[in-house]
């Protein structure tokens, strides 16, 4: 039973690696920002009434953050580790 969970333990891992590593990079950023911008200059979005509209940008903020956010986090753990 412990063999199991640290096998599932280690590709958890890497699986999370993995995803820091994508989230964290500015590629991913630049990709995630012409999709918001494609999203809320598309002709639904300006079909909806204004509390939609509303969340909406608010929702794309925060989808943005999270690049943002991953990425100085990366950063800080970077230079955390080289001290």
């Amino acid at each position: 039973m412990k063999r199991i969970y640290k096998n599932i333990e280690k590709g958890f891992e890497k699986l999370t690696s993995y995803a820091i590593a994508i989230l964290g990079n500015s590629i991913t950023f630049i990709l995630a920002l012409f999709t918001v911008i494609f999203w809320l200059f598309s002709k639904q979005f300006y079909m909806q009434n204004i509390h939609a509209m509303i969340g909406d940008v608010i929702l794309g903020i925060a989808f943005l953050s999270l690049f943002i956010i991953q990425k100085s986090f990366n950063r800080f753990s970077a230079s955390l580790h080289l001290k």
